[in-house]
């Protein structure tokens, strides 16, 4: 995977962060296990008791980390056989985090909490950088890495154009935050921005000294990159504190999360949405964005009731009583 000669599946090669994480997995969990067995030895037994031990004495996350690596392996043609064909991967449990939902209203809180909280820095950043991942749907990485202009921020045009990420490793060379291809070739993309994003972000780079094109847009005193999980993390984890949200407390990402949700909930379509955060097919889209907001699920019993009456009503107008009921069209 360093070298580049094992790629993914699309051909390309793996962002150092993909990298890290199966390195970490294999080094980890998988080695200590098996220890000094040659891997050509290795059964469907074998790799199955070492998911069920990572379950039992870890997690079930750790257990699908441990069995993904082994299969990145097989699949790159590192083992000649492949010993986890067959093995089951342990679902989460009820003990791993759930997935946290933040309703336009919450994340509205969160942006409030960090502006004040830049006020009182006397700085411009949380509340823009947290604007921008819910209002254009970006990963930190992307939105670190944006310079302003035509290249990445453009403001006249209200769009954002995502070419490139941050790792969040420094560079072993240069000791600073490189910047990478974004995470799959659909990552690469052009996202429009409402008009109160836009007037946000002017008042950023007016606040910043009216940076020229092509300086990033939100980049520590001397314009360099920030730490990824340094400022950005502190002042999202002051913001939701200051906002008084309740458990359990949001990571940074599920911003990101909110705005496929929100999305979704406002009617564009799935394959819209796919497109818009860089995803290579709604699939995937649904499974982690197509939640239903808490007040969806309150009023369902309410709006059916009004969805009977209306069909109720409309057939009594036209004298037909059974009321036929038009199957919904689904895009997607």
């Amino acid at each position: 995977m360093v070298a580049g000669t094992a790629r993914t599946k699309t051909s390309t090669v793996y962002k150092p962060s993909v990298i890290r994480k199966y390195e970490e997995a294999l080094r980890c969990l998988v080695l200590p296990a098996i220890e000094a067995v040659p891997v050509a030895t290795l059964s469907r037994g074998d790799v199955q008791r070492l998911v069920d031990e990572q379950a039992a004495e870890r997690t079930p996350e750790h257990a699908r980390k441990a069995l993904v690596a082994l299969r990145v392996a097989v699949r790159d043609g590192v083992l000649a056989s492949n010993p986890s064909e067959g093995v089951t991967a342990p679902a989460a449990s009820a003990e791993e985090r759930p997935a946290r939902v933040l309703a336009p209203e919450e994340v509205g809180a969160i942006i409030d909490a960090a502006e004040a909280d830049d006020a009182r820095l006397g700085r411009s950043f949380g509340g823009p950088l947290f604007a921008l991942l819910f209002g254009a749907g970006l990963r930190l990485g992307e939105a670190l890495a944006l310079p302003w202009g035509v290249d990445g921020l453009g403001l006249e045009e209200g769009v954002v154009r995502v070419r490139r990420s941050l790792d969040r490793v420094r560079g072993p060379v240069s000791g600073t935050f490189q910047f990478v291809e974004p995470k799959t070739r659909k990552s690469r993309r052009d996202v429009p921005i409402g008009p109160s994003d836009i007037a946000r972000l002017r008042r950023h780079r007016l606040a910043t000294g009216r940076p020229s094109d092509g300086v990033l847009v939100f980049a520590d005193e001397r314009g360099l990159p920030v730490t990824p999980n340094g400022r950005p993390r502190r002042a999202f984890e002051r913001a939701v504190r200051d906002a008084g949200l309740e458990q359990p407390l949001p990571r940074l990402h599920d911003l990101r999360h909110a705005y496929g949700s929100a999305m979704l909930a406002a009617g564009v379509s799935l394959h819209a949405v796919a497109d818009l955060m860089g995803h290579n097919g709604p699939e995937l889209l649904m499974r982690r964005y197509g939640h239903a907001y808490s007040d969806e699920v309150a009023g369902a019993a309410l709006a059916l009731e009004r969805f009977r009456e209306a069909r109720i009503a409309t057939g009594s107008a036209t004298g037909d009583t059974t009321a036929k009921v038009t199957p919904l069209q689904i895009d997607g």
